[in-house]
């Protein structure tokens, strides 16, 4: 399934597994209609993971929210399964705009990863266990984080923890970045997690608009 956003004159195009679907992020009533039906189908004839069902309905509603919130392009969560048990992740895709006037704002795809880095000092030293790692992919250069982060717990119940993979793709132009941010509680596989992800940003090319189609986010619904 072909996922299409505009950003900075040209589209980004990526390629996510069949088994994943996108919603729309407003209004709110749809966004969080549409979660719920997921995370049923999702769980559909899974009786023995009640907690799990629960807490993903849960993270995903709010990051749902959160992603709204921000601006976000769209979102998209995962219906895959294996032998049976749910696996499940989301991905927000965001694009973002340097600040104009900035002198070093066309200097090249690689100095604004390096302008990313920077900016990420504060946030690192307050998660030191994040891991940074430069790439190279049919888009261009890749900048990856990894982090363990509490995720949205249920009241009155701690917080479970999230694997969250950020990946920065600087724009054609250099003028800012698309940002997806992947997350997935599923801490004890982590690296076939990450696999995936990778592959999916590995699709990832940019075209000029008009060279690929829009996915109508209805289509949640005909599925």
């Amino acid at each position: 399934m072909i996922n299409t956003f505009r950003v900075s004159g040209h589209q980004l195009d990526l390629v996510l597994p069949a088994t994943w679907v996108t919603i729309p992020l407003q209004p709110q009533s749809v966004r969080a209609r549409d979660v719920r039906i997921l995370v049923q189908r999702q769980f559909r004839g899974v009786d023995n993971q009640p907690l799990l069902r629960t807490e993903t309905e849960h993270q995903l509603l709010v990051s749902a929210d959160r992603a709204a919130d921000a601006g976000a392009d769209f979102l998209a969560l995962s219906l895959m399964q294996v032998a049976g048990v749910p696996i499940p992740a989301s991905m927000v895709a965001h694009s973002i705009p340097l600040e104009s006037g900035d002198p070093r704002e066309s200097t090249g795809c690689l100095a604004v990863l390096d302008r990313i880095i920077e900016s990420l000092g504060d946030v690192e030293s307050q998660h030191p266990a994040a891991r940074l790692a430069r790439g190279r992919v049919a888009a261009g250069d890749v900048l990856r984080r990894v982090a363990h982060r509490p995720g949205h717990g249920i009241e009155g119940s701690d917080p479970p923890t999230v694997i969250v993979a950020d990946y920065w793709l600087p724009w054609p132009d250099d003028h800012g970045t698309a940002l997806l941010c992947f997350s997935t509680p599923l801490t004890t596989h982590q690296e076939p997690m990450l696999e995936l992800f990778d592959a999916i940003v590995e699709s990832v090319h940019w075209t000029s608009p008009g060279d690929s189609e829009d996915i109508d986010p209805e289509e949640i619904r005909d599925r």
